[in-house]
C-alpha cells in the first residue's frame, strides 16, 4: 500500500496507476534491495496505444528546518522500456516563504536500467519545505506501450545545526597508560554544536577496576557559539593497578542532540608507564647480539659491539655512549681493538669490562678488553680461562662473573669464571648444574639470578629461575638453588633489575615444542618467588638479547628500564633500531644499590 500522505495522479484516468507490490514487467531490473515490495507503475498493464502523458507519484511535503546545512536525496529505481520514447523522470520543488517553485528536473531515464541514485540538494537551502515526484510518460513512443518503472528506499537526509546542542568532543586525559603515584590531570573538551551560547553542567567520573568511583567532579560552565572549551577538572593520583574507565556527561536543559552528550574510554593504571621512544644513534643504530651496560657513577648507558643484521663478518667494534639527561648519543669513542658479538659487559669504578665473544673470523674467543672511560682507551686484560660467547655476566663487589656461555657451535658450558679486578686474575667459581647460554643474568645484593636461557647440550630451554648466593668470605663459593617456574620456557630474552625486582623482556618462548617470538614483559619478585605480567608489552617482539639496562630515579624522572636496540624481527634482518624506555615511580623508602 502506498503510504498515506503520498499523492497518486492517474494522468489519463484509465484506472492503471502507481501502486505498491511487485511486477513481472520489471524482472531483472527491480530497484536494488527492495525487500518484498516497491512502488511501481506498469505501462504494460495499461495496454497498447494508450497514451500516458503523466503517471505521477508525489511524496508528502517535507518540512526543512531553518538550520539545515546539508541536504541529500537517495533512492533506488528500476526502469524497463519496450521502445524508444518512454521516459521516467524525477522532479523536485521547494517552498520558500509562502511560495512553491515550479518543478525542477533532477533526472530523466530513457533506457532500461536499475540502481541507486543520489543528489546533493545543499545548494537549494535554505527552504521551508521540499517535495519530490516520480513521473512516467510514453507520449513520444511510437506505439505508446512500455513495461514499467519503480522506486524504493527513498531517503532524504541532512545535517542540521540544532539551536541548543553542547557535547563532549574529547576526553584528553587520562588516557593510555598512567603511572601509579604520579598525579594526572583530568581534562575534558566540550564543544558548542548549536546556534546559541549556553550555560551547562559537566560531570566527570573515574571508575577503578572494581567499578568504584575514585574521582568525581561536577562543574558549571559557559560556552559561546561555535567554540570549544578545555576544562581542567583537577589532579587525580592513581593508586590501583589495572583498567579504569573515565566517563563524562554534559547536562544542558533543552539539548536537541543527546548523541554527543556523553563520552568515555578505558585506560590503564600501572606501576610502569607506556613505552616511550628516545633518540637513537645517528649511525649504525641497528644492533643485535651486542652488550649494554649502565655507568651508575656518571649516569650513562653504553652500547658495545654486536651486529646490524647477523650476516657473516658483520660484527662491529663500536662503543656508543648515551646520556639520558640530554637524550643524546656520542658515536666517536675509541673502537674496541677487535669487533665482537654475543658479548655482555660490566661496569666498575670508571671502567667497562668486555670478556670473550664471537669474532668476524667465525670463532669464539677468550680475549678480554677493558675500556677506560676517563681516557677513552682500550687495554687487553688477562685472557678468560676458556673461550666463551653468549654467556651471562654480573658484577659484584669488584668481581666480574662470566657464567656459562658457548664454547663451540653445539656446546654450552656450566662453568663460572670470576675475575677479581684488584688482583687482575681469573679463578673458577662454583659451576652450574646444567649448561647455560643466551639467557638473562642479573644480581641483587650478593645473589645472582639466571632467568631464561638455553642448554644446547640437551636442546633444553630453561623454565626455572636459578639463584646463586655468593659467599662474601669466599667469592668463588656460590650456592646454586632452583626457584620458581617462569611463565614459560624462554631464551634470548633481556633481563635487568630495579628496586629489588627482576624484569624479563621479550625473547623466544618455547611452548608445546614451538618457538614463539614475544613482546611480553614480566616482573619477578625474589622475595615472594612470584611472577607478574606487566600491562605494557614492549613495542615490538624483541630478542638477542643483552639489550636491557635499568637506571634509577634521578633528577625528578622516575626509575627507568631502557631497551637498547635488539632483534625486532626474530630473524636478524633490520630494522633492529627500536630504542624505548618505560618508567616507574619509586617509593621514597626504596633505594637503588649498584652492583
Amino acid at each position: 500500500i502506498i503510504p498515506s500522505g503520498w499523492t497518486i495522479i492517474d494522468g489519463n484516468n484509465d484506472g492503471i496507476k502507481w501502486t505498491c507490490g511487485t511486477t513481472p514487467d520489471l524482472t531483472g531490473h527491480e530497484p536494488p534491495y527492495y525487500g518484498t515490495a516497491y512502488a511501481y507503475y506498469s505501462d504494460d498493464d495499461a495496454g497498447n496505444n494508450v497514451i500516458n502523458y503523466n503517471e505521477e507519484l508525489w511524496t508528502p511535503k517535507i518540512k526543512i528546518l531553518h538550520n539545515f546545512v546539508t541536504l541529500k536525496l537517495k533512492y533506488g529505481y528500476g526502469f524497463k522500456i519496450f521502445e524508444n520514447g518512454e521516459k521516467y523522470r524525477v522532479h523536485f520543488r521547494k517552498k520558500v516563504g509562502n511560495l512553491w517553485t515550479e518543478w525542477n528536473e533532477l533526472r530523466v531515464y530513457t533506457t532500461t536500467s536499475s540502481g541507486r541514485d543520489s543528489f546533493d540538494l545543499t545548494n537549494h537551502l535554505p527552504c521551508d519545505s521540499i517535495q519530490f515526484r516520480f513521473f512516467y510518460s510514453d507520449s513520444t513512443a511510437p506505439h505508446h506501450f512500455g513495461w514499467a518503472c519503480a522506486v524504493d528506499n527513498l531517503i532524504l537526509n541532512g545535517l542540521y545545526i540544532p539551536d541548543h546542542d553542547v557535547g563532549i568532543s574529547e576526553i584528553t586525559s587520562p588516557s593510555g597508560i598512567v603511572l601509579i603515584h604520579r598525579p594526572v590531570s583530568v581534562i575534558v573538551k566540550c564543544k558548542n554544536f548549536g546556534l546559541n551560547p549556553e550555560n551547562f553542567k559537566l560531570i566527570v567520573r573515574i571508575y577503578d577496576p572494581s567499578n568504584s568511583i575514585v574521582f568525581s567532579k561536577d562543574t558549571n560552565l559557559t560556552i559561546y557559539v561555535d567554540s570549544t572549551i578545555t576544562s581542567y577538572l583537577g589532579e587525580w593520583i592513581p593508586s590501583t593497578e589495572g583498567f579504569h574507565f573515565i566517563y563524562g556527561k554534559v547536562l544542558l536543559p533543552g539539548d536537541e542532540n543527546f548523541v554527543n552528550d556523553s563520552a568515555g574510554h578505558e585506560f590503564k593504571s600501572s606501576y610502569w608507564s607506556s613505552w616511550t621512544e628516545y633518540s637513537k644513534p645517528q649511525i649504525n643504530a641497528d644492533r643485535v647480539a651486542h652488550a649494554t651496560v649502565y655507568d651508575y657513577d656518571n649516569d650513562k648507558i653504553y652500547m658495545i659491539g654486536g651486529t646490524p643484521n647477523g650476516q657473516s663478518g658483520s660484527f662491529l667494534p663500536y662503543i656508543y655512549r648515551y646520556d639520558p639527561q640530554t637524550d643524546t648519543w656520542e658515536e666517536n669513542l675509541s673502537n674496541m681493538p677487535s669487533a665482537r658479538g654475543w658479548i655482555q659487559a660490566g661496569y666498575f669504578s670508571g671502567k667497562i669490562y668486555v670478556p670473550g665473544g664471537f669474532t668476524n673470523e667465525g670463532g669464539i674467543t677468550n680475549t678480554f678488553y677493558i675500556y677506560d672511560i676517563a681516557t677513552d682507551t682500550w687495554t687487553q686484560g688477562p685472557s678468560l680461562p676458556a673461550r666463551r660467547c653468549a654467556y651471562g655476566l654480573v658484577m659484584w663487589n669488584g668481581n666480574l662473573y662470566v657464567i656459562g656461555g658457548q664454547f663451540s657451535a653445539d656446546s654450552g658450558a656450566k662453568t663460572v669464571f670470576r675475575y677479581n679486578i684488584s688482583s687482575n686474575t681469573w679463578t673458577n667459581a662454583t659451576p652450574l648444574s646444567r649448561a647455560f647460554d643466551m639467557g638473562g643474568a642479573c644480581i641483587l645484593g650478593d645473589t645472582i639470578y639466571l632467568v631464561g636461557g638455553y642448554d644446547r647440550n640437551y636442546n633444553y630451554v630453561w623454565h626455572r629461575v636459578l639463584r646463586g648466593i655468593i659467599n662474601p668470605l669466599n667469592p668463588d663459593s656460590i650456592v646454586w638453588t632452583w626457584l620458581s617456574f617462569m611463565p614459560s620456557q624462554v631464551a634470548l630474552n633481556g633481563v635487568t633489575t630495579l628496586n629489588g625486582k627482576i624484569y624479563v623482556i621479550g625473547g623466544f618462548r618455547y611452548i608445546l615444542g614451538q618457538w614463539q617470538f614475544t613482546d611480553k614483559v614480566y616482573e619477578y619478585d625474589p622475595a615472594s618467588n612470584t611472577w607478574k605480567e606487566l600491562l605494557n608489552n614492549y613495542v615490538v617482539p624483541i630478542a638477542r638479547h643483552n639489550f636491557a639496562v635499568a637506571r634509577p630515579q634521578i633528577n625528578g624522572t622516575g626509575a627507568r628500564i631502557y631497551v637498547v636496540a635488539g632483534d625486532a624481527n626474530g630473524n636478524w634482518s633490520p630494522p633492529n633500531d627500536f630504542y624505548y624506555y618505560t618508567e616507574t615511580l619509586v617509593p621514597v623508602n626504596e633505594e637503588y644499590y649498584p652492583p
